[in-house]
C-alpha cells in the first residue's frame, strides 16, 4: 500500500517547523519519492531528515526550491527514530514552504 505525507505551512521568518513521523519498532518504510517546495528568491529551504534531533541525524533530501526527487531508500524504525519533514524559512517574512513524501509499509 503506498502512503503519502505531506507538511505545508506558512513559517514565520527567521525560525524553522517541522513534523516527525516515528517509524514503529521493527518496520520498515520505503520512502519513494520526496517534493519539496521553498522560495528560491528568499533565504529559504526544506529538507526531510531520518533520526531527526539527535547526534546521528541524515539530511537525505533537501531543496532551495521547488523539486521532486525519487528516493528509493528503506528506514528501519525502532520505535525512536524520527522521520522529519524540516521547514527553515531564514528571510525576514513568513513564506509558505512545504514538502511530502511517498512511501510504503515493506514489513
Amino acid at each position: 500500500m503506498i502512503n503519502r505525507r505531506d507538511y505545508y505551512k506558512a513559517v514565520t521568518g527567521n525560525t524553522e517547523d517541522y513534523s516527525v513521523e516515528v517509524i514503529p519498532n521493527d518496520q520498515a518504510w520505503e520512502i519513494v519519492s520526496w517534493n519539496g517546495s521553498a522560495n528560491p528568491n528568499r533565504d529559504t529551504h526544506v529538507c526531510l531528515i531520518w533520526d531527526y534531533d539527535t547526534a546521528n541525524a541524515e539530511i537525505f533530501a533537501l531543496t532551495y526550491m521547488s523539486e521532486k526527487r525519487d528516493i528509493n531508500r528503506q528506514f528501519t524504525g525502532n520505535g525512536t527514530k524520527k522521520l522529519a519533514i524540516v521547514l527553515v524559512n531564514d528571510s525576514g517574512e513568513a513564506e509558505k514552504l512545504g514538502a511530502g513524501y511517498i512511501y510504503q509499509v515493506v514489513t
